[in-house]
């Protein structure tokens, strides 16, 4: 029989296993049962960052499966999720330009194309999807 002291270790384990799992790191930090073992220094705030580095990338993959099967509120969806946790990567906003494009709402491809071109003005491909929202928009 194991000792009640390893048991706890065994439950804290699982329930933050269910808590990342759901959650994520955010709702470890804010459980009072696990908030103990969370400090907000370096290594802690790293982990979390490549969690969401992680979490982005992967609805940054999804986003693009919903885009080429037309599904259209799923890809938006997913990629304002993307957003928030990837708000550093351009990638996030060129696809968002993209999928406005697609489902017509030009002025908001306009404003996240024009974002994408700051942010990575060194890629061709936003000259290329401006050019497209313009010529559709008679700007042209």
């Amino acid at each position: 029989m194991m000792p009640l002291q390893s048991r706890f270790r065994v439950i804290g384990a699982v329930v933050a296993m269910c808590v990342a799992g759901t959650t994520g790191c955010e709702g470890m930090r804010e459980s009072p049962f696990l908030s103990r073992h969370f400090t907000k220094d370096d290594k802690s705030v790293a982990a979390h960052q490549r969690w969401d580095n992680f979490r982005g990338n992967v609805r940054l993959k999804m986003a693009e499966q919903h885009m080429q099967s037309q599904r259209y509120d799923e890809a938006e969806k997913v990629l304002l999720e993307a957003l928030d946790m990837l708000p550093d990567v351009p990638l996030v906003r060129r696809m968002l330009a993209e999928l406005h494009f697609e489902t017509g709402k030009l002025d908001s491809a306009r404003r996240e194309i024009e974002a994408y071109m700051i942010d990575a003005p060194e890629d061709a491909s936003g000259f290329s999807i401006a050019g497209r929202i313009a010529s559709r928009d008679g700007r042209l």
